[in-house]
């Protein structure tokens, strides 16, 4: 008997766009936002049969604890751009826990928070789309280039609701952020900036320097620690700058939604490859030593 050919499902087609818009996606977010309707085991079936078939392919941190899947070059050939023009052919994360770190954020928001009348632009989304091809509310510039933008209300003017995301793993020259403080203060109408950094030592350095740059002492600009955000997430306190002592949930309370429960950490912090129906969960961020070694490539 003949073999069946492979083919393509939407989800599965959704899956590789999201591995593109993304770079880095887990089992469970996968099988959270597009396999939903499959048993968790079903889902690591098809998961396998893409990777089978090289659609995607998975790779595990250097300790072999966490699992992770990417886009192959196949994968990557199947998506169709032509409604948006791109600028430049690519899918690879050069810098995993960098980028999986980002991820892990947005993919929190997008899935507790955002709806039909907010938005959320991927990194990838900013570097590899023409400007041309860009949703009227994301800043056509290629100037500088955050970690991703979202807006809480389609409705509302940017300097009301767009948030840019900058995760700072590695600590920039005091004159990259002087030319940032300049950037977002007068070249953008933003309603938010909110950093993610290793300390809050790091967090004074870049809003010392941001200032300095800044004509409104960049006032629009707010610091958190990853290591707090990692545990406490949308209860994490804004430990400096704009919204100090709130907490970021604070930042989504002009989204025009019922409310949402915010999709649960052992979503976001299970990193198993194959995942089983257990009501067992260890939070896998505990065993990690320093927050950029994730995945410690």
């Amino acid at each position: 008997m003949k073999k069946s050919k492979f083919a393509i499902t939407d989800d599965d087609y959704t899956l590789l766009m999201n591995l593109w818009r993304w770079k880095i996606l887990t089992t469970s977010m996968i099988h959270s936002s597009i396999y939903k309707h499959r048993t968790l085991t079903a889902c690591y079936k098809r998961l396998n049969r893409l990777e089978h078939n090289k659609y995607i392919e998975s790779f595990s941190s250097r300790d072999s604890k966490r699992w992770f899947w990417q886009l192959t070059d196949k994968g990557y050939k199947v998506l169709n751009f032509e409604e948006i023009q791109i600028n430049q052919v690519g899918f690879k994360s050069e810098h995993k826990d960098h980028d999986f770190l980002v991820t892990l954020f947005h993919f929190g928001i997008e899935q507790s928070f955002l709806n039909s009348d907010s938005g959320i632009y991927s990194e990838q989304e900013l570097r590899r789309i023409e400007l041309e091809s860009y949703p009227d509310w994301v800043p056509h510039t290629q100037q500088h280039r955050p970690d991703g933008y979202f807006k809480t209300d389609l409705s509302l003017t940017n300097d009301k609701s767009l948030v840019a995301i900058e995760v700072e793993l590695n600590l920039k020259s005091a004159q990259n952020y002087i030319d940032l403080g300049r950037f977002y203060t007068d070249t953008l109408g933003i309603h938010q900036v909110l950093w993610l950094v290793k300390t809050e030592a790091e967090a004074l350095f870049i809003q010392k320097n941001l200032m300095k740059g800044s004509s409104n002492k960049a006032i629009e600009h707010s610091f958190i620690t990853i290591s707090q955000w990692l545990h406490q997430l949308w209860q994490t306190e804004i430990t400096l700058g704009k919204n100090h002592k709130q907490n970021i949930e604070n930042i989504f309370g002009t989204i025009p939604v019922l409310p949402r429960s915010p999709v649960p950490d052992k979503v976001l912090f299970e990193f198993r490859k194959k995942l089983m129906n257990s009501t067992v969960h260890t939070n896998q961020i505990k065993s990690v030593s320093a927050v950029n070694k994730i995945i410690g490539y």
